[in-house]
């Protein structure tokens, strides 16, 4: 059963615009030059003095109902709350000349994914006039009787936490500045996502795919220049590769809400605690796993998951025996060819603090195939590890190294698109991610190739989803994009089989 939820988690996560932290220029705050992380320190402390002016409010409340309680009248429980949210107020400021200090002292020097000075001037200077604390505090030395005071603490509040979503998203804003065109560069059609375009096969493979008259849904036909697609993402993964890329904001950026959200098409559902699950609160990234015992990438181990495979007992988690059989039948028996002998690619999540464990790449190996090519964020994790040689047909790489290779493929899967783009594995914030993996698997695919990993056809009424940061889940107006150029053959048990037009 799921834990039960706290009072936060339960009752306060409508006025939650980010992580309440305290910027206080102690050595566990990050360097001045990483500017996201200042980010997250300063919308923190904005979080912070919302929540000092909340509790506030509700120990008002409490001690208005019955004075009893608290041991002291109104004027004296009036004047507790005033001195309380001046003192609070003083530590914003605080906590603001310092984080301002920090940007200022970063102008003029080189930053993560070349962020210019004038960006990280124009952070400062938003969030050096943000002056709400002192005008909202001012109010109550207005507020002559102490029954009044309760609701004017809640209409500070709200006018608050209002302007901490504005301040989060203006500096949101500047931080993105121009990165949406650096995303869709090479991309073209790919990351059209209001093309109409023309649907491959018909209701007639459809049906013949055991799917039904309610899976209508067919991918879509699009222009797709592999040469500039493949080049503008392996720009920006040379770039991620020198810095890791910042961890997933509070919510969706107002600039990219739109592409993530299809104009409105997709419902997101987000959450703090989910973050915080996750080990990214505070803007902190998750510690990086050590190799996990079992699931090393050397010859030994390999071969005692490729048994496993054979056994039918090969599972990555307590729950995934009944998929990893699906895959496997899908691999044994509904191919047009048999992987015996063939070269394929595993791209999975891009874990850059996870341990990727390698269940896929030893059933295909298991199966026959003459290489496995394993697409890793830091392939240096798993080539040659101490405890022993490396398996000869596991090749752990890069992205841009599959690029540099030009080699083609007679399979592949993607197993980690639906959280592609969301920041959740330490990869950057792209809400064209996705679009842009299933593309790029398909350019590295032999006509007639095959590409597993996409989800089945979804029916026609089926919605789309964002899990903000957790992962995508695919209905009728995403799925057609993601697939596009693609022709579904088969389809078992949750594992859909297509096929790259020869």
């Amino acid at each position: 059963a799921a834990p039960p939820l706290s009072f936060r988690e339960c009752c306060l996560e409508r006025w939650t615009a980010c992580d309440a932290s305290a910027a206080d220029g102690s050595e566990s705050r990050p360097p001045p030059a990483e500017r996201w992380a200042l980010f997250f320190a300063a919308c923190g402390a904005a979080q912070q003095f919302a929540d000092a002016v909340l509790y506030a409010g509700v120990r008002f409340a409490r001690c208005f109902a019955a004075p009893a309680s608290c041991g002291f009248g109104d004027d004296v429980l009036a004047e507790n709350v005033t001195r309380h949210l001046a003192a609070a107020a003083e530590r914003f400021h605080a906590q603001q000349s310092w984080l301002g200090r920090r940007l200022s002292s970063a102008t003029q020097t080189s930053d993560d994914h070349g962020a210019q000075p004038s960006r990280r001037e124009a952070i400062r200077t938003l969030l050096m006039d943000w002056r709400v604390p002192v005008a909202l505090v001012s109010v109550l030395g207005g507020v002559p009787v102490a029954s009044e005071m309760l609701e004017a603490l809640r209409a500070m509040h709200r006018e608050l936490f209002g302007h901490v979503v504005v301040l989060r998203d203006a500096m949101l804003a500047a931080l993105l500045r121009g990165e949406r065109e650096r995303l869709l560069l090479g991309c073209g059609e790919v990351c059209d996502l209001g093309q109409a375009g023309e649907p491959v096969g018909n209701s007639t493979l459809a049906r013949s795919v055991g799917l039904g008259s309610a899976a209508a849904v067919s991918p879509l036909v699009k222009r797709v220049d592999c040469p500039a697609l493949l080049s503008g993402m392996s720009s920006l993964a040379e770039e991620d590769a020198r810095a890791t890329p910042p961890p997933p904001p509070p919510r969706v950026p107002l600039d990219f809400s739109n592409d993530f959200t299809m104009s409105g098409r997709a419902v997101v559902r987000d959450h703090s605690g989910i973050r915080r699950a996750l080990g990214f609160a505070g803007g902190r990234h998750p510690a990086t796993a050590n190799p996990m015992d079992g699931w090393l990438w050397t010859q030994a181990s390999i071969e005692r998951l490729m048994k496993k495979a054979i056994d039918d007992s090969l599972a990555p988690g307590p729950s995934s025996l009944d998929g990893v059989r699906a895959y496997r039948h899908v691999l044994a028996k509904l191919l047009p060819q048999r992987v015996e002998g063939q070269r394929w690619f595993v791209w999975g999540d891009e874990k850059r603090f996870g341990w990727w464990m390698p269940w896929m790449e030893s059933l295909l190996l298991s199966l026959g195939a003459e290489g496995v090519f394993s697409i890793v964020p830091k392939p240096e994790r798993y080539i040659a590890p101490p405890s022993g040689p490396p398996h000869p047909r596991l090749h752990p790489r890069s992205f841009t190294e599959l690029v540099r290779d030009g080699q083609l493929f007679d399979g592949g899967v993607a197993l980690g698109l639906p959280s592609a783009g969301l920041g959740r594995h330490g990869d950057r914030i792209s809400p064209f991610a996705d679009l842009q993996r299933a593309a790029a698997a398909s350019c590295f695919l032999r006509p007639g190739g095959v590409l597993l990993g996409p989800p089945p056809p979804p029916a026609a009424s089926s919605a789309d989803v964002l899990q903000w940061p957790v992962g995508r889940v695919y209905g009728a107006a995403r799925w057609p994009h993601l697939v596009a150029n693609l022709e579904v053959s088969s389809v078992f048990h949750g594992v859909a089989v297509f096929r790259k037009a020869s």
